[in-house]
């Protein structure tokens, strides 16, 4: 008959026998860490350590120092296949220890481990005909402001506050059995804002599940070919202002041959003023031609990238003969127009909250006498209708859902519109969802109505 034992972390036992079965431990126990051993293993003590995590401990000291410490239960360590468990200290030091192609090996054995899960989960969705659903975080991992031992640590905004720590980039997929399954986690400084890690989260995302969606090519060969001829009237200003500088040194260097050669005091004071002024529309001119020149060189700079990443594309359509349907949901500070017609022409729908920007430009399609009103919330209501919103920024067209939003308790309160992928009409022009966002945004529905974005006609210049 089998002892019973008590324990105060019951449910460490059945993940503890998981872990054997699916090869969890033997895969870690297999990495080769190079440190010395004494009484537990370096492989163990990074066992130790995660089975620290699964019990919530919040502190590493926890294991030894907690109410009920996890170095002191032998039932658990019997379930992980231990004999015992060190001192919070010793795992500490392992954990110090540690190389970075160490590290990468055990996040490799973890991934190993979960990807049948995960091939799983992505067979169900095909089966069903469903596409694949992604949502993206950037989420603040604060640390103790007086910690001097945190390495890339820095001050962010976390939590509404301002506090020292890192920013963890998330990658889920949403799963019909498990409800999310985490694909990627990459940790940043603390400074790290949300817009600079859409890309880096897609790829991540694609990498972990081995599919993508295919390339919307057309939709960049179209913004290239755009913003190649955007780039004409920079061209001929450039043009004009080499001829506006060629004039004013002309003058210049006429003026002072007229001052060499005078010798009537008073003409010469004239000459003498003409030239400051003549200096004056020199540097004038060189400034204009600089700027021009800083703006054209940037521009280039920006058509070489689209150039390279429509090559890009292209290779990865051919090298994608089973490409799925995807959309990726990220959170407002994402929600850049760059970012947003990157994932576009990456292939996927894009789910993202979005600030108002200042040079958006409505017009409307059936009531072009009326004004859109938009008023601080709870103070003034708007009126909608079907309608055209054109941007100076984003460079893709898009098909949108104009909605506002409703209080729960109060229908007379609103808040600037939200907008969203209308779901009728062509499927290919469901592309974006963006919400005009207020600080405090919990509380609130949605009164839908249809639109469509599109790029603005005036050009980048």
């Amino acid at each position: 008959m089998a002892q019973e034992q008590e324990t105060q972390h019951a449910l460490l036992i059945p993940w503890g026998h998981f872990a054997q079965e699916i090869g969890l431990l033997s895969g870690i126990e297999a990495v080769k860490l190079n440190q010395k051993v004494y009484e537990h293993t370096p492989q163990a003590k990074v066992i130790e350590f995660l089975v620290a995590i699964l019990s919530g401990a919040k502190y590493l000291q926890d294991i030894s120092l907690a109410a009920h410490p996890l170095d002191k239960d032998l039932t658990v360590a019997a379930a992980w296949g231990q004999a015992g468990w060190a001192d919070y200290t010793g795992v500490s030091r392992t954990l110090s220890a540690l190389r970075w192609a160490e590290v990468r090996e055990i996040v490799s054995v973890l991934e190993r481990v979960s990807q049948p899960f995960l091939d799983s989960e992505l067979s169900v969705l095909h089966s069903q005909g469903s596409r694949l659903q992604y949502d993206g975080d950037l989420s603040g991992l604060p640390v103790s402001n007086t910690s001097k031992t945190y390495p890339n640590a820095a001050y962010g905004h976390m939590s509404d506050e301002i506090r020292l720590g890192y920013q963890v980039g998330v990658v889920s997929l949403q799963s019909p059995i498990y409800g999310r399954l985490w694909l990627s986690v990459e940790h940043h400084a603390g400074d790290t804002v949300s817009c600079t890690q859409a890309e880096a989260m897609v790829l991540a995302a694609e990498k972990r599940s081995g599919q993508q969606p295919r390339r919307r090519t057309e939709l960049l060969e179209k913004r290239l070919e755009a913003f190649i001829q955007s780039r004409e009237p920079a061209e001929k200003r450039l043009e004009s202002q080499r001829a506006a500088l060629a004039t004013a040194q002309k003058a210049k260097q006429e003026t002072e041959a007229q001052l060499r050669a005078e010798t009537d005091p008073k003409r010469i004071g004239v000459l003498e003023r003409r030239s400051v002024r003549r200096e004056k529309a020199v540097q004038l001119a060189m400034k204009k031609l600089g700027k021009t020149q800083a703006l054209l060189s940037r521009h280039l700079e920006q058509e070489k990238a689209l150039r390279k990443r429509l090559e890009q594309f292209e290779r990865e359509n051919v090298e994608n003969p089973n490409p799925v349907e995807a959309c990726f949901r990220l959170d407002a500070g994402f929600g850049t127009y760059d970012n947003i017609a990157l994932l576009i022409e990456m292939g996927y729908e894009v789910y993202v909250c979005q600030a108002a920007q200042p040079q958006d430009r409505w017009d409307a399609q059936e009531k072009s006498n009326q004004r859109n009103r938009l008023g601080t919330c709870g103070q003034q209501r708007r009126d909608g209708w079907l309608g055209r919103i054109a941007t100076t920024t984003l460079p893709l067209p898009a098909r949108y859902r104009l909605g506002t939003f409703l209080h729960r308790t109060d229908p007379q309160v609103q808040r600037p519109g939200t907008l969203r992928p209308d779901s009728r009409g062509d499927r290919s022009a469901r592309l974006v969802w963006a919400v005009q966002c207020s600080p405090d945004h919990r509380g609130w529905h949605q009164r839908d109505q249809t639109g469509l974005l599109s790029p603005s006609a005036q050009g980048a210049f």
